[in-house]
């Protein structure tokens, strides 16, 4: 009996004390910040804060904050953000850019000890950030966004190999109404190892003629040690594919290429690269793509695709004359209903039906070929005829 009524006074205490945590564990939270704000947690007394640093550590601090919290959305008001350094976006947040906000890529840091890095965002839990190759899959941050309003903007001041998002091994990602600009051999945005990310009404505008010619505006990529996709200390090179990627009715001007994959990934079966790493459930609708370099879709292991309702314009078609092409492995199933207008000389759409195989970095994978059904080819032949 005495026995009895130990364990149930035990086992009350414990409810009790589980019932306490719950209840006090932090909650999501909201917070208005401008670049004048001042550091309220961490970092207010960083030997490496400075003029350089300030806005970099005024936004690491509220969403390292944020992390503990759960969520909750950061809203920032008008002006300029400099940041020097990677800032790390945790589950259940979102970044509301008001009208007039410009995040500012920048390389100086004032400090030779404390390194500027390449990329302005990356999204992934600041926790996780700090632990080597242990996020994989897409089991980082998930149901995150950047909204914009107005004329948001994210300028990387043509910083050689800047980026201003990287979304890698994440879930539920919405990118929207932000204008990214001036890139120099760098992406605006990228997309490795991402399930259920969207971008919808942005802009892009501007590379530097330095950028080769295979530098995308927005890249479909893999991580991947043996291509060098998405070379981050704390990610996993499984070579996670991407799936349900939506990008939709967005602008892109003025650069080498708009959306494309450059390299693919394969993994072995009995001892041979055999297995492709296709990026699955692509859409590409209702956007616009002017004065596109070299190639403005530039497909390569995708699977199950839609490119439909876009308009390609004036000098589109210039260097390489392509517009859409697909190159090698693509299994699509709708490239109908896109309008070509003032292309100069040579094809809107480009088929290759010869093998082609990674060069340099990747290059041990084994070759890949096109697998186009009838309809497809029907589609993009009817596309290089239409005006």
């Amino acid at each position: 009996m005495k026995k009895r009524i130990c364990y149930l006074f035990f086992m009350t205490i414990l409810l009790s004390l589980l019932t306490l945590g719950n209840t006090s564990q932090a909650k999501p939270k909201n917070y208005t910040i401008s670049p004048k704000s001042k550091i309220k947690w961490n970092y207010k007394k960083s030997p490496n804060r400075n003029k350089y640093t300030q806005h970099y550590f005024l936004l690491r601090s509220y969403l390292e904050k944020m992390e503990k919290n759960g969520g909750g959305t950061l809203t920032l008001k008008k002006g300029t953000y400099k940041i020097c350094n990677s800032l790390y976006v945790p589950r259940n947040v979102t970044i509301l850019f008001k009208n007039g906000v410009c995040i500012k890529k920048t390389k100086k840091t004032g400090k030779a000890q404390f390194k500027s890095a390449e990329s302005i965002f990356q999204v992934v839990t600041p926790k996780l950030s700090k632990k080597k190759k242990k996020t994989k899959k897409y089991n980082g941050s998930r149901n995150v966004k950047f909204v914009g309003q107005g004329t948001a903007t994210i300028d990387l001041a043509y910083v050689k190999n800047a980026k201003g998002i990287i979304a890698a091994h994440c879930q539920n990602v919405q990118i929207e109404n932000i204008h990214f600009t001036n890139m120099n051999t760098g992406h605006f945005l990228e997309i490795d190892a991402a399930k259920n990310l969207t971008v919808r009404n942005c802009r892009f505008t501007n590379a530097s003629r330095n950028s080769p010619y295979n530098k995308e505006a927005i890249n479909i990529d893999t991580p991947d040690a043996l291509t060098g996709g998405l070379t981050l200390s704390w990610s996993k090179p499984d070579k996670t594919p991407n799936q349900n990627i939506v990008i939709e009715n967005c602008s892109f001007s003025n650069l080498q290429r708009g959306v494309g994959t450059h390299k693919y990934s394969q993994k072995k079966v009995n001892g041979k690269w055999a297995l492709n790493c296709y990026h699955e459930n692509m859409i590409i609708r209702n956007n616009t793509f002017s004065n596109i370099k070299e190639t403005a879709i530039f497909m390569m292991n995708w699977k199950n695709v839609n490119i439909a309702g876009n308009t390609f314009i004036k000098d589109t078609f210039c260097l390489n004359f392509r517009g859409v092409q697909a190159p090698f492995q693509v299994s699509a199933n709708n490239f109908g209903s896109n309008t070509v207008t003032l292309a100069y000389n040579g094809k809107k759409a480009n088929i290759h039906n010869k093998a082609y195989r990674n060069s340099q970095k990747g290059s041990v994978y084994s070759a890949i070929y096109n697998r186009l059904g009838i309809t497809t080819i029907a589609q993009l032949v009817a596309m290089n005829n239409r005006k």
